[in-house]
C-alpha cells in the first residue's frame, strides 16, 4: 500500500553552486501531513520510496514529530568546562 507519496511544488530549490532543481513535498496520504516540504525533487523520490518500504510509521506520523522547535543557543562557554 501507498501511505505516501511526492507532490510537485512547481518551486526551484537551490542545490548550491548557483544551481536549482525542481522541488516537492512529501505527503502522508491518510492523513495529508507534509512530511518534509520543499526539497529536491530527486531526494523526495527517494524518501518516499524508503518510508512506503518501511522505513516510517506506515501512514499514521504522529503529528508533533512533525513540530518545528527552536535551536537552543548557549551564549555562556562555561557550560563546555
Amino acid at each position: 500500500m501507498v501511505n505516501y507519496k511526492m507532490q510537485p511544488t512547481g518551486h526551484i530549490v537551490d542545490v548550491g553552486g548557483g544551481y536549482g532543481i525542481a522541488g516537492a513535498d512529501v505527503v502522508e496520504t491518510k492523513t495529508d501531513q507534509v512530511i518534509a516540504s520543499s526539497i529536491p525533487m530527486p531526494e523526495a523520490k527517494e524518501m518516499v520510496r524508503h518510508l512506503n518500504f518501511g522505513g516510517g510509521f506506515n501512514g499514521n506520523t504522529p503529528s508533533f514529530f512533525l513540530q518545528k522547535s527552536k535551536s537552543l543557543e548557549f551564549q555562556d562557554d562555561s557550560f563546555y568546562k
